[in-house]
């Protein structure tokens, strides 16, 4: 009984009806052209949204990295025993995502110096 369970787990089951629903809907509108055509639209529409979801997942990639730092200098922070801090902190990493991007559009490092010189003073500041 165990074994079987486990096997039922490891079946797809929520993809299964979906692929069911899509051969449905082909096989009815080939009958009628206009669904048909508007089918077409619809797929490529999904390709776009892939094409988006692509550029989502390098936008993840570059969070995953700011993260990592952030971390370190919250590990620094604790032992200084500020909260607020570390919200601020969140904030800059938003602005950092900003700054980093507009350094990916115009690939000049000076952009980049400057965009961390004025994070560093902000830090002081505060």
């Amino acid at each position: 009984m165990y074994v079987y369970s486990t096997i039922q787990q490891q079946q797809p089951l929520p993809s299964r009806p979906h692929h069911q629903q899509q051969q449905q809907q082909q096989h009815h509108h080939h009958h009628h052209n206009h669904h048909h055509q508007q089918q077409q639209q619809q797929q490529q529409q999904q390709q776009q949204q892939q094409q988006q979801q692509q550029q989502q997942q390098q936008q993840q990639q570059q969070q995953q990295q700011q993260q990592q730092q952030q971390q370190q200098q919250q590990h620094s922070q604790r032992l200084k025993g500020s909260l607020g801090r570390q919200q601020e902190q969140q904030q800059q990493q938003q602005q950092q995502q900003e700054e980093e991007r507009e350094v990916l559009k115009t690939p000049t490092t000076a952009a980049a110096t400057a965009a961390t010189a004025t994070q560093t003073t902000k830090k002081k500041r505060r």
